[in-house]
């Protein structure tokens, strides 16, 4: 007599696998792969946007760098106007020695279809007060600005001292690169200046 073998949990086949075990190890497979490729689109687009930043910081340190020195370095040359003229929220006027001739430059920062430029006018005079020329031709800093209110809070820091002639301004860019938005803020503050040095 022949004894059988009775196994409840498994059944040993040689024919290969079922459908149902197919189906299964393909669903596995199948959400394996959504998972990969869901972080590898969300590490691409977190890569990019910091590539857009980095690339936006860059393009825009130097001229802001610049433009806050100048303001910190203003100094009054003329009687009848301050060291930092606001023109409006979109153009300032800063007199600032830029040569290094002891001389204020005149120079007007503003902003016009998004893009902030910078131009120049130099004294046509050797002592305080000074007159000045034109303006030289416009050279465009950087592009992408979408605010409109780039120069506020532009006021006298005491404004009962009448010798202290100290300036305060709040720069705001809103920039914009592809899909990508970055607000930059900057306090800049001038130096006590009574007269020309």
């Amino acid at each position: 007599m022949q004894q059988k073998k009775i196994c409840f949990f498994w059944k040993q086949q040689d024919y290969g696998y079922t459908l149902l075990e197919l189906m299964i190890v393909l669903g596995f497979i199948s959400v394996f792969f959504l998972i990969a490729y869901q972080l590898f689109f969300f590490s691409y687009r977190s890569f990019q946007k910091s590539s857009n930043q980095a690339w936006l910081i860059g393009e825009v340190k130097g001229p802001i760098s610049q433009l806050e020195l100048e303001v910190k370095k203003a100094r009054k040359a003329k009687k009848t106007e301050d060291a930092i003229s606001w023109k409006s929220e979109k153009e300032i006027v800063i007199y600032s020695d830029i040569t290094g001739d002891q001389k204020p430059e005149k120079i007007r920062y503003r902003v016009h279809q998004g893009v902030l430029k910078k131009s120049i006018s130099f004294p046509i005079t050797e002592s305080y007060p000074y007159d000045y020329g034109s303006f030289s031709r416009e050279k465009e800093l950087f592009s992408g600005i979408m605010n409109e209110n780039v120069f506020t809070d532009f006021k006298k820091v005491n404004p009962n001292d009448t010798k202290d002639e100290r300036r305060k301004i709040k720069i705001t860019f809103v920039l914009q690169e592809e899909e990508d938005k970055m607000e930059i803020i900057s306090y800049v503050m001038s130096k006590s200046r009574e007269t020309a040095d």
